[in-house]
């Protein structure tokens, strides 16, 4: 599966985003993301790691920033990753990861996948792989162990090896 679009809204320094990652065929195999310090670069990346995280390792990697992750003065924000059609499926396929800030002012993480049939989706068929600052390649674990939180981490928490 490869994504399509990417969609930000009331995320950090993001009020809306659209990222359109379609060539004329097909989705694009490579996304060059370039700009000055303090734009969203890093924003944008820890946006499709959560995006691609289950919910319960979405809300894991919440607890991993510094600062607020819902846009400053906004109670809701939200990130739709929109991928190719699952194999055998002909209906759009995403991911809708909501995120609303609590009486608590915890951040409360809800997640929708379109369509809702089980079988047209499964967790286990995403492969998702990112590496932070470091760039620390040393890891033990196999693809058995494979966690998609586990591969996107270093966005995280830069002194996590890979």
């Amino acid at each position: 599966m490869k994504i399509k679009k990417i969609t930000i809204d009331n995320i950090r320094c993001f009020k809306h985003l659209e990222l359109d990652l379609n060539s004329d065929y097909d989705p694009k195999s490579w996304t060059l993301i370039l700009g000055d310090n303090g734009v969203g670069k890093t924003t944008i990346l820890r946006s499709i790691a959560i995006g691609l995280s289950e919910e319960s390792g979405a809300s894991g990697l919440l607890d991993e920033i510094e600062g607020d992750w819902i846009r400053n003065g906004c109670v809701e924000g939200k990130i739709r990753i929109d991928i190719e059609p699952y194999p055998g499926c002909k209906e759009k396929t995403s991911i809708t990861t909501n995120f609303k800030m609590n009486d608590f002012k915890e951040v409360e993480v809800r997640q929708t996948v379109t369509p809702l049939k089980p079988n047209n989706f499964s967790w286990d068929d995403l492969f998702v792989c990112g590496y932070g600052p470091p760039r620390s390649m040393q890891g033990s674990k196999s693809y058995e162990d494979y966690i998609i939180t586990d591969s996107v981490y270093t966005f995280f928490n830069y002194t996590h090896t890979l």
